[in-house]
């Protein structure tokens, strides 16, 4: 059977989320409410259960909570998010092509940030 337009467009966000959740949450995964254009890229799980996902389109972060099924803009990011993780009450995003590695405290403020690189593409 061939999936609807729509949600083929969710299914990279989809796999990555399925590898952050565990158990009963991944059987139960469904699509998720991404702008459109939003290039999903890196995908982490935070401690409340909700997930946040990178946009490689430049369109910050955005976090999605598993008890609403909705998501919102996390944070805004100027330039593409290539990866993400989450540690001791901060989101920490990699800026890809800016050499930069950003820290976001859990109201998706940016604390800090380092340049790790000059700036380059890869």
């Amino acid at each position: 059977q061939k999936l609807p337009r729509q949600m083929v467009r969710f299914l990279p966000a989809a796999a990555c989320i399925a590898a952050a959740l565990s158990g009963a949450a991944a059987q139960a995964l469904m699509p998720l409410p991404l702008p459109m254009g939003f290039e999903p890229e890196g995908v982490v799980s935070g401690p409340d259960g909700s997930i946040y996902v990178g946009s490689l389109a430049g369109q910050g972060i955005v976090k999605f909570d598993s008890g609403t099924e909705m998501s919102m803009q996390f944070a805004t990011v100027a330039g593409p998010v290539v990866g993400l993780t989450y540690a001791d009450g901060y989101v920490y995003a990699c800026g890809g092509p800016t050499g930069m590695l950003m820290a976001f405290n859990m109201m998706g403020v940016m604390t800090s940030s380092v340049q790790l690189a000059a700036n380059t593409s890869f």
